[in-house]
């Protein structure tokens, strides 16, 4: 019998490009269970306990040691990265090598024309600035919906 210390390494990758993504910050909780394996609630909520906290870079993964072997853990998604929306929590259990990979899907911008004080608005030109300064222009028809 020969003790390790356990290595979870956590990656944020970009959803469309499978890039890793900087600028998440991302938690790692334990969920406490109770002496059956189920998990502790308090005022109908899992009870928790931060084990880490950090922001994600451009390279490399995040490396957490020490995750108790067979417990339960949840990544969180605290704050995406910028232009970026919120992953849902990844739940996993440690098995001493795993690696947990989170995805992030770009924010997307849904614009369609609307009735302000019982009036129809004809035609619709807008004009977009992406994030890498593109400029984007579209115009939008009755009952049309653009997705940037």
């Amino acid at each position: 019998f020969e003790n390790y210390v356990t290595k979870t390494v956590i990656t944020k990758l970009d959803l469309t490009n499978g890039k890793e993504l900087p600028g998440a910050t991302l938690e790692v909780y334990e969920v406490n269970v109770d002496s059956n394996g189920d998990p502790v609630l308090g005022n109908g909520e899992e009870v928790l306990t931060k084990v880490d906290s950090w922001v994600s870079k451009a390279e490399g993964g995040h490396l957490i040691k020490g995750l108790v072997l067979g417990r339960t853990y949840i990544l969180r998604e605290v704050k995406p990265a910028k232009g970026y929306v919120t992953a849902e929590d990844i739940v996993f259990v440690c098995n001493g090598t795993n690696k947990v990979v989170m995805l992030d899907d770009v924010t997307k911008l849904e614009i369609s024309k609307m009735q302000l004080q019982k009036m129809t608005i004809a035609n619709l030109i807008c004009e977009h600035i992406a994030q890498n300064k593109q400029v984007i222009l579209f115009t939008c028809q009755d009952r049309e919906r653009k997705y940037l």
